[in-house]
């Protein structure tokens, strides 16, 4: 999950359109990676293509570590995040 903004602590006037574009140019990437790894399918197994989802939302995020000592993960929680998500086409 692309994060646009608070890692540096700054707020972007283009983060949304930074947003759109890592959005296309990730929509991109995956349709050359789709076209260069479909092979064909097998003998009794319809073809799966690779596709990625993505939405958009701005707005405040909180953002750390969440785990344990055993696992530790960066994430952004919250209602932005959530939507987001939501949105996804």
């Amino acid at each position: 999950m692309p994060v646009v903004g608070p890692v540096e602590r700054l707020a972007h006037e283009d983060a949304p359109a930074r947003a759109v574009h890592a959005a296309l140019g990730i929509r991109d990437g995956v349709r050359g990676l789709a076209a260069a790894a479909s092979p064909g399918p097998p003998a009794n197994d319809p073809p799966r293509p690779l596709e990625v989802r993505i939405g958009i939302h701005t707005g405040p995020v909180i953002v750390g570590t969440v785990g344990n000592d055993l696992k530790m993960d960066y994430t952004a929680i919250g209602d932005t995040t959530n939507l987001a998500a939501r949105l996804q086409i």
